[in-house]
C-alpha cells in the first residue's frame, strides 16, 4: 500500500557495497540473486525491477538478464559497464545491452553514455531499449532531458537557484547541498574558476543563504560583462578559510570527475 513497485539495484560497484556484500558485487551469485528475485515477486503484489551492470561477456549478461526475468523481475536496468569500470575508463557498452533487450520480453532500460537529450535519443534508437536511465549526467545537468546540451549547459545555474529554493523548503543536510551545487556548477568552475570552486566549498558556509550569496558571487564573475569581479568573503562567510579546503577533492573522490554508478 505504500509503494508502486520494488527496485533492486545489483549494479552499485562502490567499495562500501563491496564491503556490505550487495549491489553489483552480488553479480557474482547469479543463484542468490534469482532467489532475491523470486522471493519478492512472489511475496508481493507488486512489480519487482532490478538494475545489473553488464558481465564479461555478452553471453554471461544475456544469461543473468534471462535467469531475472525468469525469476520474475518486471523491468531489468543495464549499466553498460562491468563492476570494476569506471566512467572516466571508456564509454559503455550499448551493444551488450542491446543484445540484452533482443534476448527478454520485458521492458529494458539503458544506462551509460547518456550525458544529454542528443544522447538519450540516439541510445533509444541503437539499443531499442525501452528507456534510458541516467545519474551521474542528471547530477551534473538536471535539465539535461528538458532540453537540447548547449540548452542545458546554459541552464545549469537556474537548475542551481532551483535546487536552493526547493532546499529553502525540504531542508536538506547542508553537506547535500554543497555536493549537489558541486556536481553541477563543476564543469563550470574547476578548471576555469579555482577561486570560485574554493568558495563554494568553503566550510563556513553553513545556511541556503550563504549558498545563494555564493550564487551571486559565481552568477557576476561568469557574467560575460563583469571584469575582475572580487569574492565578497564578508558577505558570505567569515572569510576564506586559511586551511585548504579539501571539500573538492572529496567531492571529486566520490565521483563528480569520472566515477559513475
Amino acid at each position: 500500500p505504500f509503494c508502486d513497485a520494488i527496485d533492486l539495484n545489483f549494479g552499485c560497484p562502490q567499495r562500501s557495497a563491496q564491503k556490505g556484500h550487495y549491489g553489483a558485487y552480488l553479480l557474482d551469485e547469479p543463484e542468490l540473486l534469482e532467489e532475491i528475485v523470486r522471493t519478492l515477486a512472489c511475496g508481493l503484489p507488486i512489480p519487482v525491477a532490478c538494475k545489473i551492470r553488464i558481465l564479461d561477456s555478452v553471453r554471461d549478461t544475456v544469461c543473468l538478464a534471462k535467469r531475472l526475468e525468469a525469476a520474475g523481475c518486471s523491468v531489468l536496468a543495464v549499466h553498460g559497464r562491468v563492476r570494476d569500470a569506471r566512467e572516466s575508463e571508456g564509454p559503455a557498452d550499448w551493444d551488450v545491452i542491446r543484445a540484452v533487450k533482443r534476448s527478454v520480453g520485458i521492458p529494458v532500460i539503458a544506462n551509460g553514455n547518456v550525458t544529454c537529450l542528443e544522447d538519450a535519443q540516439y541510445c533509444m534508437q541503437y539499443t531499442k531499449c525501452d528507456a534510458v536511465m541516467s545519474a551521474t549526467g542528471l547530477l551534473r545537468r538536471p535539465s539535461l532531458f528538458a532540453c537540447r546540451s548547449s540548452e542545458a549547459e546554459a541552464d545549469v545555474m537556474g537548475c542551481a537557484r532551483e535546487y536552493l529554493r526547493l532546499a529553502e523548503v525540504n531542508t536538506p543536510a547542508i553537506n547535500q547541498v554543497r555536493d549537489h551545487l558541486f556536481a553541477m556548477l563543476q564543469s563550470r568552475l574547476l578548471d576555469d574558476h579555482p577561486d570560485l570552486w574554493s568558495l563554494l566549498g568553503n566550510p563556513r558556509l553553513t545556511t541556503i543563504r550563504q549558498y545563494h550569496l555564493a550564487l551571486d558571487a559565481i552568477e557576476d564573475r561568469l557574467n560575460p560583462l563583469a571584469d575582475g569581479v572580487a569574492l565578497p568573503w564578508a558577505g558570505i562567510a567569515e572569510g576564506p578559510s586559511s586551511a585548504k579546503c579539501s571539500w573538492s577533492l572529496q567531492a571529486i573522490k566520490r565521483g563528480y570527475e569520472g566515477d559513475s554508478e
